[in-house]
C-alpha cells in the first residue's frame, strides 16, 4: 500500500507517502500505474465479484485453457486480476491490490501463531481489536500494520473457504 501510494503523485510531483524500503512492494505497485487497486466486493462491484465467484467455483474446470496458471486454489485477487485484462469483462480495469497470504513456516506465520496462542491471550492491550474466534486472515490483516512484523496483506479468501460451506450457496 505504501508503494502504491508514493507512485501517486501530487502535483508538485512528490509522492504521497516516502518510498517503501521493499523494492519487490515498489515493482508491484508500479505495475498497477495509476490505476488505484480495490479487491471487488459483493457489495460495490457485484457483477465483478460474481465473475471471479464463477471463475473460481465453475470456470477454472470448465475452460482451463481460458485460465492458465489460475486453480481451485488461486486467490480472489489472483483471479480477480486474471479477469481485469478482460477488455470486455465485468473486472476490466479492476485491478485487485497485491496481497500474499502467510504460508506454514514462513516469518508472517509464525507471527500469527504466537498472536492466536499467546498475544490475545496475554497481551489483550496491544490486540483489542482481536479475540481468540478472530481468523489467520484477520490477525495477519492486523499484523500488517506493525512495523515489527513481515507480514502482507492477506489475500480474500473465497465465502466457501472462510466457512467450510458448498461453493453453490453462493451463486
Amino acid at each position: 500500500v505504501q508503494a502504491y501510494l508514493h507512485n501517486q503523485k501530487t502535483a508538485d510531483a512528490t509522492g504521497k507517502c516516502p518510498l517503501p524500503c521493499n523494492i519487490s512492494a515498489v515493482a508491484v505497485a508500479k505495475k498497477y500505474g495509476e490505476a488505484p487497486c480495490h479487491t471487488a466486493t459483493k457489495e460495490a462491484d457485484g457483477r465483478c465479484y460474481e465473475a471471479v465467484l464463477w471463475v473460481m467455483k465453475e470456470g477454472i474446470q470448465k475452460h482451463p485453457q481460458w485460465y492458465r496458471n489460475l486453480s481451485r486454489t488461486s486467490s480472489f485477487e489472483d483471479v480477480q486480476a486474471r479477469l481485469a485484462r478482460d477488455s470486455k469483462g465485468a473486472c476490466r480495469n479492476l485491478h485487485a491490490c497485491p496481497c500474499q497470504t502467510a504460508r506454514h513456516g514462513d516469518d508472517c506465520w509464525h507471527a500469527i501463531q504466537w498472536v492466536m496462542n499467546v498475544g490475545i491471550r496475554n497481551h489483550t492491550k496491544w490486540y483489542p481489536d482481536l479475540n481468540t474466534t478472530s481468523t489467520l486472515q484477520e490477525v495477519q490483516a492486523r499484523l500488517h500494520g506493525d512495523r515489527h512484523t513481515k507480514c502482507q496483506i492477506p489475500c480474500k479468501p473465497a465465502p466457501w473457504q472462510i466457512d467450510g460451506t458448498s461453493p453453490e450457496q453462493f451463486f
